[in-house]
């Protein structure tokens, strides 16, 4: 997901009343809509290696971590390419964390079990990039997907396991996905472990040291799996799919909060183009406890899901499950709220995330690699959803207005601006299928 430098959150109770005097902003100078425009054509992605490259400079500063490992790294479990490419394989090694002090040396910060996701070319660890380019991977968190874990047997029972995407290039306008592979580590202990996809069993492989691996189609989206492995004492523990922080939370943060059915997968809401012509920008709805929708929003499309982009590897890690994201409260705790001029919450929630701009998500090129387009640093997206009794929401910011209507299940919205707001408000004027209007002022944080 996108890495923004803020993110604020305004739901009913934060939006204030805004004056009169701006009442004029119901006549759209823009009309936006959040269907998606057809497609360019997708090149697909290598199946064998091109050429063979130079491993990637491994990055250097304080805020990066290394690691040094500590004893032999090796491939613990292989799997053949269903599409005739590099056999994927899962190597896993003991290594220190180590944490740049800034004066030339590193402190270390952790001492851990260590699993990397790669191919195999002829005997040498890499990883391949949809155009086809073979890099040989270092043991580190650069070049290819990696996590550390407690360096006990057991992984003082927390086992892991990650699910990635890859797909065709992402500096284009438009990508695909080409393969879904589950790896992961469970520790010596565990046996039996078991992989299913919407409910049926799939292939998975178990190597050294309870290393897991599993090479599934382009169809394979990450909520749909459902991964477990089974301890002598522990009993069967799960480890896909994996809980969001939210569902961590006590219940006192969580009280007077809707929270997603359980089992519901996040489905594609809608999304709004880049405005530097790269991949969408899109937001995910889930099923809430009380007929609404939960809610994601920061990561780019690709075909029907959404999630962050690794422009170094070629992969999407798919947004989970919205406990990253929002929930619209509860229909007795919204009826008690009021805004501090005693009027009602506006009739939609309303999320903000600004900052960043180029060079902030993995391995992007902030001068190369996408359409040339002459827009201004930085980023603001606003994203929510409205009441059914809305048929459009007009949005005057510092740069321009513009109207949506929401779409969907979800009757969601996403606008995504090119630049940053350092001054002025942002009024939302809401109409109804009535024909009425409401007018609604959002804070600028002046970013």
């Amino acid at each position: 997901m996108m890495r923004h430098a803020k993110l604020l959150v305004l739901s009913g109770l934060a939006v204030g009343a805004c004056c009169g005097a701006i009442a004029a902003v119901a006549i759209p100078q823009t009309t936006t809509s959040p269907a998606a425009s057809p497609a360019p054509t997708v090149r697909p992605a290598a199946v064998g290696v091109r050429r063979v490259a130079a491993a990637r400079r491994l990055p250097r500063g304080l805020g990066y971590v290394l690691l040094r490992p500590r004893g032999p790294v090796r491939v613990a479990v292989t799997v053949p390419d269903p599409r005739g490419g590099p056999a994927w394989a899962v190597r896993q090694f003991l290594a220190e964390r180590l944490a740049p002090t800034g004066h030339g040396g590193a402190r270390v910060i952790g001492r851990n079990r260590c699993v990397q996701l790669g191919r195999v070319h002829r005997g040498r660890f890499g990883w391949l990039t949809a155009d086809g380019t073979f890099r040989p991977v270092a043991a580190s968190f650069a070049g290819a997907p990696t996590q550390c874990l407690s360096r006990r047997p057991d992984l003082g029972g927390r086992p892991l396991a990650e699910v990635i995407t890859t797909i065709t290039d992402p500096r284009r306008s438009a990508a695909e996905p080409v393969q879904t592979i589950v790896y992961g580590l469970a520790g010596t202990a565990a046996h039996e472990p078991r992989l299913t996809v919407a409910g049926r069993p799939a292939a998975i492989h178990r190597g050294v040291a309870g290393t897991l691996l599993a090479v599934l189609g382009p169809d394979t989206r990450a909520p749909a799996l459902r991964l477990t492995v089974g301890y002598p004492r522990r009993g069967t523990v799960a480890l896909l799919p994996a809980r969001g922080p939210a569902t961590r939370l006590p219940s006192r943060f969580t009280a007077g909060i809707q929270q997603p059915v359980r089992g519901a997968a996040p489905l594609l809401a809608t999304q709004a183009p880049d405005p530097a012509g790269g991949l969408p920008f899109g937001m995910t709805a889930t099923p809430s406890s009380e007929g609404e929708y939960c809610t994601s929003t920061g990561g780019r499309v690709v075909a029907d899901r959404v999630g962050g982009i690794d422009y170094d590897l070629d992969l999407l890690r798919e947004n989970g499950d919205s406990g990253s994201g929002s929930c619209p409260p509860t229909r007795a705790a919204r009826r008690s709220r009021r805004l501090p001029d005693g009027r009602t919450p506006p009739p939609f929630s309303l999320g903000m995330s600004f900052g960043g701009g180029l060079g902030t998500e993995l391995g992007e090129d902030p001068g190369a690699g996408r359409v040339a387009r002459r827009s201004p640093p930085g980023l603001v997206i606003y994203s929510g959803t409205a009441d059914r009794s809305v048929r459009y929401l007009t949005f005057a910011t510092p740069s321009d207005v513009r109207t949506i209507a929401p779409s969907g299940p979800a009757h969601a919205f996403l606008i995504v601006y090119g630049g940053t707001f350092p001054t002025g408000d942002t009024v939302v004027t809401t109409t109804f299928t009535d024909g009425r209007t409401r007018h609604d002022e959002v804070p600028n944080p002046g970013i």
